[in-house]
């Protein structure tokens, strides 16, 4: 038996005797019921892969192998990541958040090995990744009934009309608490750029008669009323609103208002004609906004206040809503420098997982995105006239559409989720449990935590079946009132 022709850099990623057979009892170990989709890091030959599949036919596998230049010849059947693929863009090209609902990752320690020794920080990469996504799962199941109601919301309110955006270099303002230092620049040269505000820059923006160009907002929260408080009392109007669909824009608010969203997400059906961006799962709005304005076609884009840390015991800009709750969370025992002290020295793993997400892009082209100096250490540091004056930023000539959606096809859309819905309870109680299924991932926007309470019991679709149908009703309610 020839011992070397499994070595790959010198280790031996299969058995030489049975690689078959390493293969399926490695996967009977690792799984003792039907994954939806398997997820194997470090592959060598295929093994792997084909194991998987005749151990359970029909589940999806995605497969990551240990060199990228190892034969394909065993893959058939499977999702694998190219030669020329970076890990970040197969994952996110593959994976929606809704995907991890059943998805087991199956480390092949061999592999990993050389994973590892290729780049050291591989597999940390690879969990960052796979926790922006379990970010993105839990907002959707924590939020997925407010989601709906903003955009059924949001779509009968829409209308037609279009806009162009100033053809001037963009500039995009974040809440970090570099911005208070950055305002009198940012006031200088105002008539030189296109200003674009997250939402919750807002308020620090237009306290220093910063107006901007652009508004974009993904809040579907109360924090959404907090923050576009001044569009409600008639400052900045006028100015047009970009937002996710299932965003919340609270009323009295009388800006023209644009959608953009991911055409994977269940809400971008209330809105067939609006932009769509992939948008990343980092959960920020700046990573959103930073996204549409590329896809809009920013050649670069410069973002002041992006900070993706702490100053001292800051976390914000001045004035910034999240100081204004720690003021109120304050006593005697316990004032505002203590709590900013701890809140600020505490870290967090959202904080994190932005960091990775910018340090990526970064990664993959730092040509399209800088950061004002003072800012983030994650991005290319710019001065803002400098940025200005660079013959290398493009002005792109940004249009935005909106068109008017009746409340008769915002029904019929709801009607179709009602049925395929039915259908696929009516397909659990025909096999006398929960089945994976595109149509799962409808009920895990309305009903996230009894799904994963009661996942292979029938309690647990007929919890979700009741949820929904609760939240069809009012949507229903509210559409003919």
């Amino acid at each position: 038996m020839d011992r070397s022709r499994f070595l790959v850099h010198g280790v031996s990623l299969h058995s030489a005797y049975n690689p078959q057979a390493q293969a399926e009892r490695f996967i009977t170990s690792q799984l003792s019921h039907p994954p939806r989709t398997v997820l194997l890091v470090g592959t060598g030959f295929g093994y792997l892969a084909q194991a998987c599949l005749q151990c359970f036919p029909g589940v999806r596998v995605l497969c990551i192998p240990a060199t990228p230049d190892l034969p394909r010849d065993g893959y058939a059947a499977t999702e694998v990541q190219a030669a020329n693929q970076d890990l970040a863009g197969f994952l996110h090209s593959r994976l929606h958040p809704q995907d991890l609902i059943g998805m087991q990752v199956l480390y092949w320690k061999p592999g990993c090995r050389i994973l590892a020794a290729r780049q050291p920080d591989y597999l940390q990469l690879l969990q960052h990744i796979i926790r922006q996504l379990q970010m993105e799962l839990v907002t959707i199941g924590s939020l997925g009934r407010r989601h709906l109601r903003n955009s059924v919301r949001n779509a009968v309110q829409s209308q037609d009309q279009q806009l162009y955006l100033p053809q001037l270099p963009p500039v995009l303002a974040a809440p970090g608490p570099s911005l208070d230092l950055l305002l009198p620049e940012l006031v200088r040269y105002r008539s030189r750029y296109c200003l674009v505000a997250v939402s919750s820059a807002l308020i620090p923006l237009l306290q220093a008669d910063l107006v901007p160009d652009l508004i974009i907002t993904a809040d579907a929260g109360h924090y959404a009323g907090i923050l576009l408080s001044p569009l409600v009392r008639g400052h900045a109007a006028g100015v047009p609103v970009l937002a996710y669909p299932h965003a919340m824009i609270p009323t009295g608010v009388a800006n023209p208002r644009y959608f953009f969203g991911d055409s994977r997400t269940l809400e971008a059906a209330f809105f067939p004609q609006a932009l769509t961006a992939d948008t990343p799962a980092a959960g920020t709005v700046t990573a959103a906004a930073v996204t549409v304005l590329h896809t809009l076609g920013s050649s670069r884009l410069l973002c002041a206040g992006l900070d993706l840390r702490s100053q001292g015991v800051r976390t914000h800009c001045a004035n910034h809503n999240a100081i204004i709750h720690q003021l109120s969370s304050t006593d005697r025992l316990r004032p505002l420098e203590s709590t900013s002290f701890l809140r600020a020295d505490s870290g967090s793993a959202a904080l994190q997982t932005y960091r990775d997400w910018f340090r990526q892009l970064v990664a993959l082209d730092a040509s399209r995105i800088c950061g004002a100096r003072g800012s983030s250490d994650v991005l290319p540091a710019s001065g803002i006239a400098e940025y200005l004056a660079d013959p290398g930023t493009t002005v792109p000539r940004i249009q935005l559409n909106s068109r008017k959606i009746s409340r008769s096809a915002v029904r019929r859309t709801l009607q179709g989720f009602d049925q395929r819905i039915a259908e696929y309870v009516r397909s659990c109680g025909e096999a006398g449990r929960m089945a994976g299924g595109p149509d799962l991932d409808l009920l895990i926007h309305t009903s996230l935590p009894q799904l994963t309470a009661c996942a292979a019991e029938r309690g647990g679709i007929d919890a979700a079946a009741a949820a929904w149908n609760t939240v069809y009703q009012r949507l229903m309610e509210y559409l003919d009132a």
